[in-house]
């Protein structure tokens, strides 16, 4: 049987054009024909790599667009206004300083999780054609376990990228806010329009004016993490004060028993809430949950106390 390709249309001469991505040959035709359908580039004799590519193409370079907030140009200009310090810069790393972006408003983002996620689709052809070759075979496929093996590694390496993904500054993402990767981008890629690509992704301002190391420097990332934290401490601090003040105004101010039987119900089951959205374990959010109303049914206990006295002396 002879094939054909043109573009991404295979020429049957029996069955007429079959339409796909990739190279084929004519084991993969003779493949369709006893298969009766399929993707000819996903057949066991064709590389998937065509295939993959097309498949993730959209999500390896995306546009980008500044997201303007109400002080984004009082940042702006206090950024371009201040100056750089330190040693006198020569050759290719003065004119990174010097360098300005074509675009101030929009730039380009580069994912190398997307490429990850390429080489986890590329792995798992291999696999699903190791397994297809043993049901038909009865025998074990060359290369099953490094395959595998590798791509049980691929899948731990891209648990890692998407906990970076977490970081202030993602060492996975070549994003154009950042000057100096806005610098290598264009520096590489000089073809690139903003209208080639979909609607651009927000980000937010002011972008960085200065070359900032891969990753941040040590000192930068202790510093930004101990300020994190301490936002993060300060507004779990606010609302535990406020499950805790709160139900104690309102039984307080509002001294009646379905007062505080209401109150206790709504704010034990808005606690219960939020423990479940933060914590991962079952066993932490009853606990948490139970500590808590524990505290209300004192608040409750002592209002109650406090009604009955009033009673008793009038």
């Amino acid at each position: 049987m002879a094939w054909a390709t043109q573009g991404n249309v295979y020429h049957d001469p029996e069955k007429g054009e079959i339409t796909g991505d990739g190279p084929v040959d004519p084991a993969v035709g003779e493949g369709i024909e006893r298969m009766g359908h399929g993707d000819p580039a996903l057949y066991k004799a064709a590389d998937p790599g065509p295939w993959v590519i097309s498949h993730h193409a959209g999500g390896l370079i995306n546009s980008i667009v500044k997201k303007r907030s109400p002080y984004s140009d009082f940042f702006d200009r206090w950024k371009r206004g201040r100056k750089v310090g330190g040693l006198e810069m020569e050759g290719s790393e003065k004119q990174e300083k010097q360098w300005e972006r074509p675009d101030e408003n929009n730039d380009f983002r580069i994912s190398f999780a997307e490429l990850q996620r390429m080489r986890l689709r590329k792995l798992q052809c291999k696999l699903v054609k190791h397994v297809s070759d043993i049901k038909k075979t009865g025998r074990e496929s060359a290369g099953w376990e490094e395959d595998l093996e590798t791509y049980i590694k691929a899948v731990q390496d891209y648990d890692y990228m998407v906990n970076c993904s977490q970081l202030q500054r993602d060492p996975f993402l070549v994003s154009g806010e950042r000057k100096i990767d806005s610098y290598v981008i264009h520096s590489i890629m000089d073809d690139l329009r903003k209208d080639d690509f979909g609607p651009p992704i927000p980000v937010d301002s002011p972008w960085e004016a200065g070359n900032q190391p891969i990753g941040g420097t040590r000192n930068d990332n202790v510093a930004k993490s101990w300020i994190n934290g301490f936002k993060e401490r300060i507004v779990i601090a606010a609302v535990a004060g406020l499950f805790l003040i709160g139900p104690m105004w309102l039984m307080v101010l509002r001294n009646t028993l379905y007062t505080s039987l209401g109150s206790t119900t709504g704010f034990v089951t808005a606690f219960g809430i939020v423990m479940a959205w933060f914590l991962e374990k079952p066993k932490e959010v009853m606990s948490g949950t139970a500590a808590y109303a524990a505290v209300l049914v004192v608040f409750v206990g002592l209002a109650n106390r406090t009604e009955a006295d009033e009673r008793v002396y009038i």
